[in-house]
């Protein structure tokens, strides 16, 4: 069997799916591109990465993280890591 890839799935809460990508730091391009930086409420790229870090010991096989505007009425973001042996059988679950 093949070693599990990460993929990040980016969905805006008015938008739907936002991106897929490989790595974190292209989610978070992609997240920042929906809600602009200086608006995010208490999330830059550092703390995101804690936020997908495991505690010593464990892991992930899905994780997510919301990342809310200052004015809490407006969009928000959420990436949700997924540990995946094909791009296309994830998507096919995901339709579901």
């Amino acid at each position: 069997m093949s070693e599990l890839k990460k993929m990040y799935v980016v969905s805006g809460s008015e938008d739907g799916i936002l991106g897929i990508c490989s790595n974190l730091i292209k989610a978070y391009e992609v997240a920042t591109d929906y809600i602009k930086e200086e608006d995010m409420k208490d999330m830059s790229y550092a703390e995101l990465c804690k936020q997908f870090r495991p505690a010593k010991g464990y892991y992930y096989d899905r994780k997510e993280c919301t990342i809310y505007n200052k004015d809490e009425y407006e969009s928000s973001v959420t990436i949700v890591m997924m540990r995946v042996n094909s791009l296309n059988e994830t998507l096919k679950q995901e339709q579901k």
